[in-house]
């Protein structure tokens, strides 16, 4: 026998090494033209596979166009050329935003008073139309509503929001929200001459807008309130100038550029908490060589670097990429435009993340001296962002994706033998996303008999997901359902399925039906099931709240349901009468849809991402940073307990609550002493909440074992609570973790991406059968698409911890399931666990 190991251990130092450099290729050179584009000033946006785009010129009347092509650079097609005029707008400087199949965007230009437009359209090219036209002036309305806006739009729910450079009443620009059927725009803030002109775009998290002007930085809340200073650029050699970029925002950090200002008044990388403390320079570029300066765009947080443009550097003064850590350190040139032939350059947008690969745009340059698409390929591959993120809802807001285009299969077989545990890895699958597969789990697998059952964010016939099943050995992996969208059809999923019998149940947060009265076809989620060998797919519910005002329905469902008898339970993330979701109920053949609940806020629950436990006639859950009980008939809604976000508390929970006895056990992703997350108790009753562990992994740097910022739920298994963080470990790229029903013993069980092909990033929670605990990574694996895996030879409690905990009804399902769900005797014991969880892109 031949041995390797000095092959393999030779090959995981080059790994650990991690000086392979960034691969950097040209993947559309602009023409001009009617059937091209021309000088892109923005930034370009990635969707599944495809990635659009807008330029400033080009298209049938060279006025600018919105682009569409395939990431690896084929089939580029204009989706839309502006002509100007009343009904059509002209010459971009942003980007678009991408829902569902709906593009949104804003022109400079054009509209009926030619002082710009945001528009709408589908992703096809299809269905264009002006959802507003700025006039400014009561010659065409009875307010300023603003003029020239420069940047993108953010959505969040169905409001997008957005700056523009002028008009309103000081002619310094305006901040606005318009619901995304253009029905109702609002003037949230009108800059002042202090406070600078708009230029760029709102950065959401949770209610709250962070805004950067010319001048200065600030923070308010979504409706207007609220507004509150936290930076006035001063320039010189101690500050940064003039920004043309937007906020990025890590944790409770907001970071950012300045096109000038710094030691060489050339810009700077700069840093301020959300609370505007703490501000600080990071680096002060040159303005010489290849690094450059003058950046007119925004940071990109990927891994644990953020990545940013210049806009001149090198011997063609065409500008570069580069990276460097949250805290000012190892400041690297990734690319200097103008060093490869055909090249483009003078990049006025920023950089986008999807996958392991960043892509951006050059407005110069390229073979047709007109701009560049291009693609940065980053090795090693970073853990990601989060948007998503790491902060808020819409992270995520536009939380981002970690390599959704394919996946694999993996099984960690980890056996915990006198305390100590051994890894054995095997292969089952590997996720191709397309047609005959999935790709990019998200959500927990569900266990019954010898089969795995599953959904997929990507993948399938339309690549918006799909539902699979597989043997727990990984033999005969099957699509059997894939989600096409539209109007009988669901979209994109982020939960896990439930099932009974046959049968299973989920929910999607996009597709829809078609509203009463012929109305237009929505796309707020849906609710469906699907026999277990694929046949009988059917619609329902489709939720239409933004369609029935005021709301009566929920929309976007990011949990999974919860079934008890014969009634299924779930929530929403948004709709309802406050717009911060709902908790419902419905008859598994439809019929019989009720709202329970209607989430109001602070201390009444808000935009839940996780789902409902329920233990007799009393359903458990999280939402935003309430923990509430209430009745299944709907009445006695009960905050039991609120997050703070402190030191001595979590926030932010997208988890679901585990019951063991009459304790409730749950994680948050914020908050405690390092503001990585929580893991605590409490009483059902509401008394007793206890803080069992702060995690502390530290996110950033990528260094700590014990992990950071969860996103899931706590499993129970043995005598020991499981469950995983999305970062932290050896490789910061998260950990499974055990820990006691007291808070001792916390002990990591793995890090993923501590050895080759490994999954990382986990988004969702654990499911128990048996011995064995199984959960899904959504990045990671050979083809870094996700993986699923097992954790194997969790001991199971003696009869007497058994019958203490619940009785001889929970020692008759132990061999079965364990107490993921926490749910009384009399309740369903096939379902297994189903959690759902918020990009951190927050897209919803």
């Amino acid at each position: 026998m031949r041995r390797r190991t000095p092959i393999v251990l030779a090959a995981f130092v080059l790994l650990l090494a991690g000086n392979v450099g960034a691969q950097y290729n040209i993947l559309h050179n602009f023409t001009g033209g009617a059937n091209d584009s021309a000088s892109p000033y923005g930034s370009p946006t990635v969707s599944g596979s495809t990635l659009y785009g807008m330029t400033y010129n080009g298209g049938t009347s060279d006025r600018g166009t919105v682009f569409s092509m395939n990431v690896n650079g084929t089939g580029f097609g204009v989706l839309h050329s502006f002509t100007g005029g009343s009904s059509d707008g002209a010459y971009t400087k942003g980007g678009v935003t991408v829902s569902g199949s709906t593009l949104y965007g804003m022109t400079r230009s054009g509209g009926i008073a030619n002082q710009g437009t945001v528009f709408s359209m589908n992703v096809n090219g299809s269905g264009f139309g002006l959802l507003h036209s700025f006039t400014n002036g009561p010659a065409y309305n009875s307010f300023y509503d603003g003029s020239d806006p420069l940047g993108s739009l953010t959505l969040a729910g169905s409001a997008l929001y957005g700056m523009t450079w002028m008009g309103g009443a000081n002619d310094y620009g305006v901040t606005f929200s318009l619901t995304t059927d253009g029905a109702v725009y609002d003037i949230l803030h009108t800059f002042t001459g202090s406070q600078g002109s708009g230029f760029g775009t709102p950065t959401i998290s949770g209610s709250t807008l962070y805004v950067m002007t010319y001048s200065s930085i600030f923070s308010m809340n979504t409706d207007g309130t609220g507004l509150n200073p936290l930076h006035q650029f001063t320039w010189g050699a101690g500050d940064g100038g003039a920004p043309h970029g937007d906020l990025t925002l890590v944790g409770s950090t907001l970071y950012g550029m300045t096109t000038y200002g710094g030691s060489s008044n050339s810009g700077v990388v700069f840093s301020i908490n959300t609370d505007g403390t703490g501000y600080g320079i990071l680096h002060s570029f040159t303005g010489t060589g290849s690094e450059g300066g003058l950046p007119y765009g925004s940071l990109t947080f990927a891994g644990s670097k953020l990545y940013g443009m210049t806009s001149r550097a090198g011997n063609y003064l065409t500008g570069s990429i580069f990276s460097i850590n949250t805290n000012g350190t190892d400041f690297n040139i990734e690319h200097t435009f103008g060093s490869v032939p055909n090249d483009g350059g003078n990049p006025y947008g920023s950089l986008v993340f999807d996958g392991s690969t960043l892509y951006g745009m050059g407005s110069s340059g390229g073979s047709g001296g007109l701009g560049t698409i291009f693609s940065l390929q980053l090795a090693p591959e970073p853990s990601a962002a989060l948007l998503v993120v790491l902060g808020g809802a819409g992270l995520m807001a536009k939380r981002r994706r970690w390599a959704r285009s394919a996946g694999i299969v993996l099984v960690v077989s980890l056996l915990l033998l006198s305390g100590s545990a051994r890894a054995q890895y095997n292969i089952l699958h590997n996720f191709t996303g397309g047609a005959n597969d999935g790709a990019g789990p998200m959500g927990t697998p569900t266990v019954s008999g010898s089969t795995v059952y599953g959904m997929t964010y990507y993948g399938g016939t339309s690549g918006q997901g799909a539902v699979f099943s597989m043997n727990i050995n990984g033999s005969g992996f099957g699509v059997l359902h894939s989600f096409t969208g539209g109007s009988s059809d669901g979209a994109y999923t982020k939960g896990s399925l439930t099932i009974s019998g046959s049968t299973l149940y989920g929910m999607t947060i996009e597709g829809s039906g078609v509203a009463p009265s012929g109305g237009p076809t929505i796309n707020l989620g849906t609710v469906f099931s699907l026999n277990d060998n694929g046949t009988g797919f059917t619609l329902l519910h489709s939720f239409m709240d933004a369609l029935q005002p005021p709301p009566t329905d929920g929309a976007y469902p990011y949990g999974s349901l919860t079934l008890s008898g014969s009634t299924l339970y779930g929530m929403t993330s948004m709709g309802g009468s406050s717009d911060y979701g709902i908790v419902f109920s419905m008859n598994p053949d439809g019929s019989g849809y009720n709202i329970l609940h209607n989430f109001s806020g602070w201390g009444n629950g808000s935009s839940p991402g996780g789902s409902l436990l329920i233990s007799g006639s009393t359903l458990y859950g999280m939402a935003g940073s309430t923990i509430f009980s209430m009745n299944t008939s709907g009445t006695g809604f009960t905050a039991l307990h609120t997050f703070w976000g402190d030191a001595t508390g979590g926030a932010g929970s997208l988890g679901d609550l585990t019951l063991v006895g009459s304790t409730l056990y749950g994680m948050t992703k914020d908050g405690g002493s390092s503001d990585g997350g929580v893991i605590f108790s409490i009483q059902t009753d509401g008394t007793g909440f206890t803080l069992l562990h702060t995690f502390t992994g530290d996110s950033h740097a990528g260094v700590g074992s014990g992990g950071i910022t969860p996103f899931g739920s706590l499993t129970y298994a043995g005598s020991k609570l499981f469950g995983m963080t999305a970062y932290g470990g050896s490789s910061n790229k998260g950990v499974l973790f055990s820990i006691n029903t007291n808070g001792t013993g916390f002990t990591v069980e793995h890090s993923f991406g501590s050895v080759a092909n490994d999954g990382v990033n986990p988004y969702g929670s654990l499911a128990f059968d048996g011995s064995t605990l199984y959960g899904m990574t959504e990045g990671g694996g050979t083809s870094s698409g996700g993986t699923i895996f097992s954790l194997q030879g969790i001991p199971e409690p003696s009869s007497a911890v058994l019958l203490a905990l619940g009785g001889a009804g929970l020692l008759a399902r132990w061999g079965r399931r364990g107490w993921r769900e926490g749910r009384s005797p009399s309740a369903d014991a096939r379902r297994s666990p189903a959690n759902a969880r918020k990009d951190e892109d927050g897209k919803k």
